[in-house]
């Protein structure tokens, strides 16, 4: 069974992969890179049964034949798509915003798969996500305690998740969580570090980068959630930036992104300072060590201090 999963947001993609491995009891997983594997190597992976008959979950990352950079003609690769192994779970990945849907191989997929879009998390979804998180293991918590949860980790889904685990296990005997239990459990993220180490890294200031860096280690937040933190900021601050040239006003911004007021008056002034073009270069390359880290290709704290490095 093929599915394929798009997007700019990793994170949602990695979330999505981790609770279909935990629904489904799953514990045969199996990663590739497709810059680095034949696609045939793949389909003969995903068409063959584990030798002790359990179910296996191949995921192959970085799909460029899905999107415009690369075209794949590949029969053996239809065959499947047409005949799939109804034991075995095939995912295809890849962080570009849209599928090429003029391809064969993308309206093949569509009409013989599942297909999933993961390109945005405002705050909207992040209350959303908050509240399935508790209900789905039989909490219950009040509206104003999601709401802190959201407005303090900047609706980052890795932070999210870990706050989220931490309030059950503290409140594992009564599931009851109230706006008192955030506020004594949960980590608040230094948004003023946030915007500080975004300044930093655009105006290529290694010594604040690490400084920074540093700070955010020492409060424990994890490699892998402080470049998605990056990640979202930057995201956010070329959403803004797009729509400022098209001549949005804040409350169009506001009600287009369904962000925070505040911090999109924030950002609107720091971004009449970058242009487009730099804040996607950014982008880019953070996209390309979140994939490097979660397909285990390089460690996550080599990854980051050498992407500091090399601006």
């Amino acid at each position: 069974m093929i599915n394929v999963l798009y997007g700019i947001q990793s994170d949602l993609i990695e979330n999505y992969i981790e609770d279909f491995v935990k629904k489904n009891k799953l514990n045969n997983i199996i990663k590739y890179d497709y810059n680095d594997i034949n696609i045939d190597t793949v389909i003969e992976e995903a068409s063959y049964l584990d030798l002790f008959g359990d179910k296996k979950l191949i995921i192959l990352y970085n799909c460029k034949f899905l999107t415009s950079e690369e075209t794949l003609d590949n029969k053996y690769f239809e065959d499947y798509i047409n005949n799939q192994n109804q034991v075995n779970y095939l995912f295809l990945i890849t962080n570009n915003e849209n599928l090429d849907e003029r391809k064969k191989i993308v309206k093949l997929l569509r009409k013989s798969c599942e297909v999933k879009e993961f390109n945005k998390f405002n705050e909207y979804d992040a209350y959303k996500y908050v509240s399935e998180l508790f209900k789905d293991d039989g909490y219950l918590i009040e509206e104003k305690a999601i709401k802190e949860i959201v407005s303090r980790l900047s609706s980052n889904i890795g932070m999210i998740k870990n706050e989220v685990d931490k309030l059950k296990l503290y409140k594992l005997d009564d599931k009851n969580i109230v706006l008192n239990d955030v506020l004594e459990i949960t980590s608040i993220l230094p948004e003023d570090n946030v915007f500080k180490i975004v300044d930093a890294l655009i105006n290529n200031n290694k010594e604040e980068i690490f400084k920074l860096y540093n700070d955010f280690k020492l409060i424990g937040v994890d490699e892998i959630a402080l470049i998605a933190l990056i990640a979202n900021q930057f995201r956010f601050m070329y959403q803004v930036k797009v729509l400022l040239n098209d001549g949005k006003n804040k409350n169009e911004i506001v009600s287009l992104l369904k962000s925070h007021p505040y911090k999109t008056e924030i950002t609107m002034k720091k971004v009449s300072n970058y242009s487009e073009e730099k804040l996607l270069d950014i982008l880019y390359n953070l996209s390309l060590i979140d994939v490097s880290v979660k397909t285990g290709k390089v460690d996550k704290g080599y990854a980051l201090e050498n992407f500091f490095l090399n601006l």
